[in-house]
């Protein structure tokens, strides 16, 4: 007898949709979706998004974080949650940095992979 499979055989890109779906559902601002398997090692894609306060940030993480494990995405870790300014989790293939404007501006992520193809950009004055 097989055993189920732990984790989905999804497509990165795919799950990458997953991901962008329920950052808007929760209202996140200024996201952004980079296809990074073409120009990084660390992951095959990432998504920025900005949350407006620390508590929006963390409702962000907590409801992308349970909606990866219904959907049986992995998910390695998650940091920064108790300060909130800047939230990433780790689903191994995908990186999802929730962060706040200032940590954002501040870091500028969204400038750290030129080559990478844009899978979605929902960035205000850019």
């Amino acid at each position: 007898m097989t055993k189920p499979a732990r984790y989905t055989k999804m497509p990165t890109l795919e799950k990458l949709q997953h991901i962008i779906a329920w950052a808007e559902e929760k209202k996140g601002k200024d996201l952004l979706a980079l296809d990074l398997s073409t120009c990084h090692s660390l992951a095959e894609a990432t998504c920025i998004v900005t949350a407006t306060s620390a508590r929006h940030a963390q409702g962000l993480a907590e409801f992308i974080s349970d909606q990866c494990l219904v959907n049986k995405f992995e998910q390695l870790r998650m940091e920064g949650f108790q300060n909130a300014l800047w939230i990433l989790l780790d689903l191994n293939d995908i990186m999802v940095h929730i962060m706040q404007p200032e940590a954002r501006a501040e870091y500028n992520l969204d400038t750290l992979w030129p080559k990478a193809i844009t899978i979605a950009d929902q960035r205000e004055g850019v």
